[in-house]
């Protein structure tokens, strides 16, 4: 197998044997433009750009010629039979029947997925340390360091999504390993960032300190209105208002869900609310739960296909909804979900949700049937 590593020092490692030497930095910068457009080629005349930006076109032509065939070359002479790139007179495309690894996208593709557990979490966390090409710079070649800059800053946004979601799996007891590293990694990276702030204050809050959420809010807040001249928004205030009253009063930390965590699989799901529509957002919620791609899931699904069905679009025509049975059908299916689930949600126009979906809502968030999430 071919693996590819882009963050930090860049290499390259064929079946156990690190080739990175054999190749030059164009080489190398070359597989890093096609790796970066995985699923879409590449124009020759926009790698000559990017690469030989001052070369004549006849130059051009000739170096991306010669960079390709070393490439193709040295994979040749390590036995390697299927070409990393593919190449025709117009462009140039990484080769998908080729058998290869490559740390950015395995990230991205964990990401972009619904679920991923805590140990995929740490994993990618292990994998994603370091810059893009950390230390690669090319002389007049403003197009190519403009992308690679572009892309650093994209790739350091993933990785605070990822630490984010890492923290929210320690602060629910699965494991607080390395958790102080992350709130480190975090506050130094983005240490005015309030979606950062209000994971750490969570995190705190979980795992029963609620003094140090109230005290990081504080130095949070400091920090903002010194550097920035702004202060907290209403959600951060009102988060740090809740917390601080359970210190002020003594109170303990909300009770841990009744049923453990550990083991189980993670669903994120992401719906809105447009206001005064009765069933609008169980319908959204409904429809999103049973597009997720888990055949064990939608097994467990099933029985209430029958109830809510009406509330999918693809699942039913029209009939009309009996709030009683809907409401118990609901509540029975969510119960039975969190017995193996997390389900976490993000809520987007939460203000305007109707008012049958929020009686619903708030019950299974009060039960820790699901979690509202930022």
């Amino acid at each position: 197998m071919l693996t590819l590593k882009l963050l930090g020092s860049m290499s390259v490692d064929l079946n156990g044997k690190d080739l990175t030497g054999e190749f030059n930095a164009k080489s190398l910068a070359l597989l890093s433009i096609l790796l970066l457009s995985e699923g879409r080629s590449a124009s020759r005349e926009k790698l000559i750009r990017y690469l030989w930006p001052d070369s004549s076109d006849e130059a051009g032509r000739y170096n991306l010629r010669y960079h390709l065939w070393l490439i193709k070359n040295l994979m040749a002479k390590e036995g390697e039979e299927e070409a990393i790139i593919l190449a025709n007179r117009q462009s140039c495309a990484i080769n998908p029947r080729c058998d290869y690894r490559c740390d950015i996208l395995s990230m991205e593709r964990a990401m972009d997925h619904g679920r991923i557990s805590q140990r995929e979490l740490e994993e990618l966390s292990a994998l994603s340390k370091g810059e893009l090409l950390e230390g690669m710079y090319f002389k007049e070649c403003d197009e190519f360091n403009n992308l690679i800059l572009f892309e650093r800053q994209r790739l350091g946004t993933l990785r605070i999504e990822l630490l984010l979601r890492l923290l929210d799996c320690y602060g629910r007891g699965e494991g607080d390993r390395g958790a102080g590293e992350i709130i480190g990694e975090l506050k130094q990276s983005e240490p005015y960032d309030e979606k950062v702030a209000l994971g750490i204050m969570n995190y705190y809050h979980r795992v029963h300190q609620p003094g140090n959420a109230v005290l990081y809010y504080r130095q949070f807040k400091d920090r903002i209105i010194t550097f920035l001249g702004i202060q907290p928004t209403g959600m951060l205030k009102e988060r740090y208002r809740e917390i601080q009253a359970q210190v002020a009063t003594g109170a303990a930390a909300p009770p841990k869900r009744p049923r453990p965590d550990q083991g189980k699989s993670c669903i994120y799901l992401e719906t809105s609310c447009i206001g005064e529509i009765e069933y609008y957002w169980l319908s959204e919620f409904v429809e999103e739960l049973m597009k997720v791609p888990d055949g064990e899931l939608q097994e467990l699904l099933r029985p209430y296909r029958r109830e809510l069905g009406f509330l999918s679009l693809t699942l039913a025509p029209d009939p009309q909804p009996l709030q009683v049975r809907v409401a118990r059908s609901f509540l029975k299916m969510m119960r039975e979900l969190a017995q193996s689930y997390q389900i976490k949600l993000r809520l987007l126009r939460g203000e305007k949700i109707d008012r049958i979906s929020k009686v619903l809502l708030d019950a299974c968030v009060a039960e820790g049937l699901l979690e509202i999430v930022e």
